[in-house]
């Protein structure tokens, strides 16, 4: 029994890590830039484990949620009405998620930053 839930929990962590990471990549194939595949591969790696706490949080949140759309979608059976709701709204969670990984993406790599510092000198004279 102990060995099995020792297990899960390290699929559990294994899946969020895997899953922060993905997101992270995810993240980093929209922004535009010329770093090669290797390079953002690593570079997503080396921001997951600096800044862990957010995404972990994040991704606990998403698994829940889709986890009761998933039961309430089970126990009301196949209706069409509920499916596409349940999808809509697990659509919805998914682009919530990436927006939340493009936003740490871009502190994280002060994409905005220097546009926001532009900006500033621009109103200041």
């Amino acid at each position: 029994m102990i060995s099995l839930l020792l297990i899960v929990v390290i699929a559990c962590i294994a899946f969020v890590i895997y899953k922060s990471i993905f997101n992270y990549f995810l993240v980093s194939a929209a922004q535009p830039n010329s770093m090669l595949f290797f390079q953002r591969f690593s570079a997503c790696h080396k921001i997951f484990f600096q800044n862990w706490k957010a995404p972990v949080l994040m991704i606990l949140i998403d698994t829940i949620v889709i986890a009761i759309l998933s039961g309430i979608s089970s126990l009301l059976e196949k209706n069409i009405v509920v499916d596409a709701i349940s999808t809509s709204l697990a659509v919805f969670a998914d682009f919530f998620i990436f927006s939340f990984f493009y936003r740490l993406y871009s502190v994280n790599n002060n994409v905005e930053s220097s546009k926001l510092d532009e900006n500033n000198q621009q109103i200041m004279s």
